[in-house]
């Protein structure tokens, strides 16, 4: 079957999001649908986000979403299992299911949720463990991933390894896909031209205002950082503060409002290079189902 490729803006190393994103072997994910914005550098369950709303952005609706990665993910990973086997060797267990993805722009807006404040602080609390990933053998691992010196591992195994072969199957690379450079750099435009915005900087003036009358010195809620390994008293009251600060002057529905605006502007001068990414996604969604619904095609 002919395959055409994604554009290279849309790839990354298939072994490692395969062996290293819970898809086959069960360790911890990262992956493009991470929440985006300044704060956002860890996941966080989906009990401690209960009282948070979810902000969807018009960009957001060009970013692959959780259900497009698990089709991209079973499609490979149903191809892998078939390689794997055609040499004689038994796949690595999976898919296994992702931990829940907490809303993409959960944290762009800096801390929202109360109650994760209280007992996190500025950070997010750990993601719940998955199953422990599996010990492969050197025949197995090598299968996989290919080896290190591009030898062919095994006759009756391709010379990148079943991971990579299996990619370029679904992505037309040896890379699995990653949402678009151009389409994340629109996405931080939008956030870096909303704190120009004139509402924006008075509702951050009125928020640093607040600030002070509960003796913290802050400019804007970017400033606070905690850098320690767990929260510490002063921050869980700094983040509470600053909660309470922003639902008083109303500054995240005012930041969100004018971000909003931003992102309708961006989408209507880059139309035609959105809709190009939408129709590339279409067609790799197109080829995961068919790998996912019939590995030997």
């Amino acid at each position: 079957m002919t395959r055409s490729p994604l554009p290279a803006s849309f790839l990354r190393p298939a072994a490692a999001v395969l062996l290293c994103a819970g898809v086959l072997l069960g360790c911890g994910r990262e992956g493009p649908d991470a929440p985006s914005g300044p704060s956002a550098t860890h996941r966080r369950p989906a009990t401690a986000r209960a009282a948070e709303p979810e902000r969807v952005l018009p960009l957001d609706r060009y970013f692959l979403t959780p259900s497009d990665t698990a089709r991209i993910q079973r499609g490979i990973g149903v191809l892998v299992a078939d390689c794997m086997r055609g040499a004689g060797l038994r796949p690595p267990p999976g898919p296994l299911a992702p931990p829940p993805s907490p809303p993409r722009n959960e944290r762009r807006y800096g801390v929202t949720d109360a109650a994760s404040a209280a007992e996190f602080g500025y950070h997010l609390p750990p993601v719940p463990s998955q199953v422990p990933g599996e010990t492969l053998d050197r025949a197995r691992s090598e299968a996989l991933t290919g080896t290190h010196d591009g030898t062919r591992p095994r006759a009756d195994v391709p010379a990148e390894g079943c991971i990579a072969a299996s990619a370029r199957q679904v992505t037309g690379a040896p890379g699995y896909p990653a949402d678009p450079e151009n389409l994340r750099r629109l996405n931080v435009e939008s956030f870096e031209r909303s704190l120009e915005d004139p509402g924006v900087v008075r509702g951050m003036a009125r928020w640093s205002a607040c600030m002070r009358e509960e003796d913290f010195r802050y400019r804007t809620p970017l400033e606070p950082s905690f850098p320690a390994h767990e929260a510490t008293p002063e921050e869980r009251r700094t983040a509470l503060a600053d909660i309470a600060c922003k639902r008083r002057t109303g500054l995240v529905e005012l930041w969100y409002a004018a971000e909003t605006g931003i992102q309708r502007d961006l989408i209507h001068r880059h139309r035609a290079e959105l809709d190009a990414l939408m129709t590339d996604r279409a067609r790799l969604l197109a080829r995961a189902d068919r790998a996912g619904r019939n590995p030997s095609t």
